[in-house]
């Protein structure tokens, strides 16, 4: 191995470490069986009740008579726990068209006008193509075991209102219908909305109220696994996707998005039954919304001040956040201390400004190579039609095939430019440029989208305190 080579080969191999360490921290847990005690929630009881709501496979959208049979499962089930339910029907209007959707509202006891409520939420119905199991009957299954855990436990500091509504998949139509009619909405100041975009694969928390430094406080110190960052909300307002999470933040509560998403070639089709509903996913999920939903219950206050913060878990070990305030300085002085490292480097001779150059060549020429490799690829993937169009709402079933083909055209685009430019950047040469340059990117993040630059700003962190070792100054 070639001694100037061999740091290359270190690289690959840490990230191979890293890339596995991230596949075993994110798998979801083992489902709890039907002997869990009863205080807790157990998948096992959640997927015997999405059996019985939707295990004949048949799709139920909004007005359909399969939906009503799933109404009245829900209506049963609440009632035998001693919900007090009732139906809100009415017409609505939104952005996907208009409809009459049916929601079921369900509380334990009567709420005092005084009160301010918490909002437990998912959604019955399912699109036409499918019998929605995960979409989102998994959700309505783990509200009601949930519902049945509260049953069970001393009323909290605040009342919970169950919301199980209709007509999302046709515009957000039940959520919608809830919050400008039921006077109950008024009363609501924070939500847990359950929902999915596939079948398998971790709970994430993906969406927050605006008051996200005092939710991520409670988050960090309700939920033992945390599986959340802050660049998901960035990347998801992005998307033309919304939830009913959606209407319940455009009217103020505060609150907590989840949903799993793997397998998504299953999402919105007939395939997404029962039997291909994950019982460790659904595990997850029931343990996050009933710790968040006690958490809320319990708090305080449900009217902190709107703050924005920048968070992400760290292998589902534990949540680091910090204000999205202090990004912007945290990335300058980052920068300070890499530049004056830069400096001290080259008047020690263990670089020079002809080694910069190069460096800050290889180092572009990684970044505009692998995205000019993986563009082509994306092109000739979606002309041979293996893709969708790009300029459309679909989305690829199986896109761990494409992961994998872009991660190993960065890698290659990185290994052949540092073998190449090895010996005339040098190790310093290449972490000068490189490192300033990161630099920059995250001054940039910090100022455009703090919650998107957390990775910028540690990676740029971590090359500064690397480098004060050899510098003597560690």
């Amino acid at each position: 191995m070639a001694a100037e080579n061999r740091g290359l080969w270190f690289a690959l191999a840490g990230i191979a470490v890293l890339l596995a360490a991230t596949l075993a921290a994110y798998r979801p847990p083992a489902p709890r069986g039907p002997d869990a005690p009863n205080g807790e929630f157990s998948a096992h009881r959640a997927k015997a009740i999405l059996q019985d709501l939707v295990g004949n496979g048949v799709p139920h959208p909004i007005g359909s008579p399969a939906g009503a049979q799933v109404r009245d499962a829900i209506l049963r089930r609440l009632a035998a726990l001693g919900y007090s339910s009732e139906l809100q029907s009415g017409l609505v209007c939104a952005s996907g068209g208009c409809g009459s959707p049916i929601n079921i509202v369900a509380t334990l006891s009567p709420i005092s006008p005084n009160d301010e409520a918490v909002l437990l939420a998912a959604h019955y119905d399912s699109v036409p193509a499918g019998p929605g199991a995960s979409d989102d009957g998994a959700g309505v299954a783990t509200v009601l075991e949930i519902a049945r855990i509260l049953a069970a436990r001393p009323p909290p500091r605040h009342p919970i209102v169950v919301l199980l509504s209709d007509g999302e998949e046709a515009g957000l139509l039940g959520a919608s219908l809830f919050v400008h009619e039921h006077p109950l909405a008024k009363q609501v100041r924070a939500a847990v909305n359950l929902e999915a975009r596939g079948t398998s694969g971790p709970s994430f928390m993906f969406e927050t109220g605006a008051a996200n430094t005092w939710l991520m406080g409670l988050y960090a110190s309700a939920i033992a696994r945390p599986v959340t960052n802050s660049l998901y909300y960035v990347v998801y307002k992005q998307l033309p996707n919304d939830t009913d999470f959606t209407v319940f933040k455009s009217a103020a509560m505060q609150g907590f998005n989840f949903a799993f998403i793997g397998n998504v070639g299953r999402y919105h089709t007939p395939l997404d039954t029962v039997a291909n509903a994950d019982a460790g996913s659904i595990q997850q999920q029931g343990d996050s919304a009933l710790a968040l939903l006690t958490a809320l219950a319990n708090a305080p206050t449900l009217r902190p001040p709107p703050a924005e913060s920048v968070f992400f878990d760290v292998l589902t070990l534990r949540l680091i956040a910090w204000p999205a305030a202090d990004t912007l300085p945290a990335a300058l002085l980052a920068m300070l201390l890499l530049l004056a490292e830069a400096r001290m480097l080259v008047r020690r001779n263990a670089t020079n400004r002809r080694a910069v150059v190069w460096g800050a060549v290889g180092t572009l020429g990684m970044w505009v190579s692998g995205v000019a490799l993986c563009a082509a690829l994306l092109a000739v993937a979606v002309a041979v039609g293996r893709v969708p169009p790009l300029g459309g709402s679909s989305w690829i079933a199986q896109p761990l095939p494409m992961h994998m083909a872009a991660a190993s055209i960065a890698l290659l685009a990185a290994g052949a430019v540092s073998a190449w430019l090895a010996r005339r950047a040098g190790f310093w040469g290449f972490w000068v440029a490189a490192s300033l340059l990161g630099g920059l990117l995250s001054i940039a993040a910090a100022a455009a989208a703090p919650g998107a630059s957390f990775a910028l700003l540690l990676t740029s962190i971590g090359a500064a305190l690397g480098a004060l070792p050899h510098l003597g100054l560690m």
